[in-house]
């Protein structure tokens, strides 16, 4: 910007108001551009407001005729554009406060139509496109975040579904290892007779117990149910949604 200050003779002769409205333009870029996926900070967007407001003062006071003004161009750039960065009702604000004051400066000179669009046409298209912007920013942003909570969703899934095949494993495998002595004096053909059934009916209450309360495989509980079923007692355990095992004294 400077250097096309230099070019177009803005500085010749050089005076003190123009070099300011362009170090004040720096001072703001750096603003609107400080690192950080977050908006700005209220009193940091606030700030850009007068700032712009400024540099269009200065352009519009030295310009000699209604028309194109690159200072006054890169002020609406700096409010425009927090529309964008996340600070949507500064930005608006900014940019129609310097939309008024550059239309209050050029109206007493009667401008024809194409001198007030040159002087108007990139302010208002600054707004209209940080408002565009920042809706098709949320817009891309929503849908990449109900992407990744859907891939989040699918990865919980595959990992619960590998979980319950494990701790199926692991259940079948405890119980061929409780039942394998059980069922080694029947594969020998030895007599079945009382005790041996009522072995029977409890190993097949206790695997019952295990798919129906996984929870509940307490080993002094199991042990207790095992001895009152040994005894007769028709014991039936009801399983729960959350695992109360270690609250078992």
């Amino acid at each position: 910007g400077a250097l096309t200050g230099f070019v177009d003779g803005s500085f010749s002769p050089f005076s003190p108001a123009p070099a300011s409205a362009y170090v004040a333009g720096v001072v703001g870029a750096l603003i609107l551009t400080t690192p950080g996926a977050r908006r700005l900070r209220p009193g940091q967007a606030l700030t850009l407001v007068p700032i712009a407001l400024y540099i269009a003062l200065v352009a519009l006071s030295t310009a000699p005729e209604v028309g194109r003004s690159w200072p006054l161009n890169f002020a609406a750039y700096l409010v425009a554009f927090l529309t964008a960065r996340g600070n949507p009702f500064v930005g608006v604000g900014g940019s129609l406060l310097l939309v008024a004051l550059a239309t209050g400066w050029a109206i007493p000179q009667q401008p024809g139509a194409i001198q007030l669009a040159h002087l108007l046409g990139v302010p208002l298209s600054c707004l209209l496109v940080g408002i565009v912007w920042r809706l098709v920013l949320r817009f891309v942003v929503g849908r990449e975040r109900a992407h990744r909570g859907a891939s989040a969703r699918s990865a919980e899934q595959a990992a619960a579904s590998s979980e319950a095949f494990e701790a199926t494993g692991r259940a079948f495998t405890e119980i061929h290892t409780d039942l394998a002595p059980l069922l080694g004096p029947l594969i020998a053909s030895e007599p079945v007779d009382e005790g041996m059934r009522a072995r029977f009916r409890n190993a097949e209450a206790d695997v019952r117990d295990r798919f129906r309360a996984p929870h509940l495989r307490h080993p002094e509980l199991t042990a207790t149910i095992s001895r009152l079923r040994s005894r007769g007692v028709t014991v039936v355990v009801l399983g729960e949604p959350t695992s109360v095992a270690d609250r078992i004294d």
